[in-house]
């Protein structure tokens, strides 16, 4: 489990022994998705700094409603797949309220491989400080 901290806590399993847990270092080459991507792609600074030095097309529109909240749909069609992936579309769901990014999706050709849902953001304002 993940909650935006240095750290992430790991379990296996259920029952009895879900209670042995191990804490790894929010870096650590064991903290992987079952893709093998890092955990680090999921801030917003990086899905930023990802999609502004990624070269590609780029589009914008209306996107889906995602727990009613009204959002647009950033497309990047890259100029050639990711570095270490096939990935070869992603969209990127923006909330019309907040500006900030609701959910992130990878697709391989049509077939969507990644999805990064946020959810229970806090915005604390000594983060927003320039």
């Amino acid at each position: 489990m993940w909650n935006g901290g240095r750290t992430v806590v790991v379990h296996r399993g259920t029952g009895l022994i879900a209670l042995f847990k191990k804490t790894f270092s929010f870096h650590d080459p064991h903290v992987t998705t079952i893709r093998q991507s890092s955990i680090d792609p999921l801030s917003f600074a990086a899905v930023l700094a990802h999609a502004q030095s990624t070269p590609g097309m780029v589009s914008q529109d209306v996107g889906p409603s995602i727990l009613d909240i009204p959002t647009e749909a950033v497309t990047r069609v890259p100029s050639s797949p990711l570095a270490g992936t096939a990935i070869s579309r992603e969209i990127v769901d923006i909330s019309v309220p907040t500006g900030q990014p609701l959910r992130v999706l990878g697709y391989e050709g049509n077939t969507l491989v990644r999805q990064i849902d946020f959810s229970n953001i806090i915005l604390r304002p000594s983060l927003l400080s320039f």
